[in-house]
């Protein structure tokens, strides 16, 4: 229980680190970024210990190896990664390598071991979310106080904007759980960027799909049925036509997304894509290029990223690192999705909510690093790591055989009850 507590505190350091709602520029700060990193591995040498010498019942008989089963293809990946840019550190000269983007993917299997380890996978998951939530919730109102203004989570809006899902499925209907979304929803007009307002509505078609599929499911009769189909076309066609309105309107309503900056940045990663399609330079250049069209007010020597971690994938890493990294994504998504598609008959029911939160997460992130640098910047790339690994860890859980532990977890009221009825599933 105390290891638990620890590591929900080192996350929790990682959050208030990467949202900064002080802004004090903690990220950035040499002395302090990687701060959130060594509280998490002292953790983490604690817990392995301590479960090794002691191990715990009613869990996974082979933990580490289904843990690394389901995300070798980011294990390969990160420690090719790895290796590439300590070769251009010390053999190159490369300041501002990839070391980041390697280092913290390994953060995935270690949190899903911990999770498969753990006899109260549901009350770890929830610290977790608890955590982030509150630090999340600070930068909103903040936000808020700046209303299209300052930004206070711009390029972290996977780590913000889906605990709407996260409220949606771990609170009963009612106020708390109506608060809760529209609040998180909210942020996106309050923080007035394209991703935003893009990650709202991926929040928003999310949680329709599985709320009106559960109801489906739930129909007793043929009418009923044809009601929430009806209630799925209104709701399909409802998003369609905010997203098209968006478009149509996006001079007036959104943001430009600098986009001189942007296309400048991309082409240069193209080009080093052309002349090395398939290996790239395997990640032993670095991981930032200088901008030479203008001079950009938020940095002093114009050496930035590209703002997009899959062309920088696929320009230092080739067709075969994009391969591994897009294999890698489709085993997480189609392993959550299939545990969450089976939840009725799960193992660990009481485990979905938690669950739901991180696939949001998984999704969302992969939607932010699409246009901005995640992977490269330790405290995002660690929060979005540990939720990647924790909703791996839970579909595990979901996907094998019950355990007592869950069973006494359920008796203990160690979860909140998933908002959305689930036909089968202990209360």
């Amino acid at each position: 229980m105390m290891t638990d507590c620890m590591l929900i505190g080192a996350l929790f350091l990682a959050a208030v680190w990467v949202l900064d709602p002080l802004r004090v520029g903690l990220d950035r700060l040499i002395l302090v970024k990687h701060l959130p990193l060594l509280a998490l591995t002292g953790t983490l040498v604690l817990v392995v210990i301590g479960r090794v010498l002691f191990p715990r019942r009613n869990t996974p008989a082979a933990p580490l190896r289904e843990a690394a089963g389901a995300l070798w293809p980011f294990i390969l990946f990160g420690c090719a990664v790895l290796l590439g840019s300590l070769y251009g550190r010390f053999a190159g000269g490369v300041e501002n390598s990839f070391l980041n983007m390697g280092l913290f993917m390994m953060v995935a299997p270690v949190l899903a071991w911990l999770i498969l380890t753990s006899t109260q996978p549901a009350r770890l998951a929830r610290g977790f979310f608890i955590a982030l939530g509150c630090v999340a919730a600070g930068d909103g109102l903040l936000q808020w106080a700046h209303f299209a203004g300052d930004t206070f989570f711009h390029g972290t809006e996977f780590a913000v904007i889906p605990m709407a899902a996260y409220c949606w499925f771990a609170f009963k209907p009612g106020f708390l759980r109506l608060a809760g979304t529209a609040f998180f929803l909210s942020l996106a007009p309050a923080e007035h960027k394209n991703t935003g307002f893009l990650l709202a509505i991926v929040v928003v078609a999310y949680c329709g799909y599985w709320s009106l599929r559960a109801r489906y499911r739930a129909a007793r009769d043929g009418m009923a049925r044809e009601r929430q189909i009806g209630w799925a076309v209104f709701m399909a066609g409802g998003l369609m036509l905010v997203g098209l309105s968006f478009y149509a309107l996006r001079k007036v309503l959104l943001p430009d997304g600098n986009p001189q900056y942007r296309l400048h940045t991309y082409e240069k990663a193209l080009d080093k894509f052309h002349a090395s399609p398939l290996f790239g330079n395997w990640f032993t250049g670095p991981a930032t290029e200088r901008f030479e069209l203008f001079q950009v007010s938020m940095s002093t020597s114009n050496v930035l990223p590209t703002h997009s971690d899959p062309l920088d994938i696929l320009a230092n890493g080739g067709l075969l690192y994009a391969l591994v990294f897009l294999y890698g994504i489709w085993r997480v998504l189609r392993l959550t999705l299939g545990a969450l598609d089976r939840a009725e008959t799960s193992a660990a029911p009481e485990c979905a909510p938690a669950l739901h939160g991180c696939v949001v997460i998984f999704i969302s992130g992969i939607l932010v690093y699409a246009f901005n640098p995640v992977l490269t910047q330790p405290n995002a790339a660690l929060i979005y790591w540990a939720a990647s690994g924790i909703g791996v860890g839970l579909a595990l859980r979901m996907r094998g055989p019950a355990t007592a532990a869950a069973a006494v977890e359920t008796r203990a009221g160690a979860f909140a009850p998933m908002a959305v009825p689930v036909p089968g599933a202990r209360r």
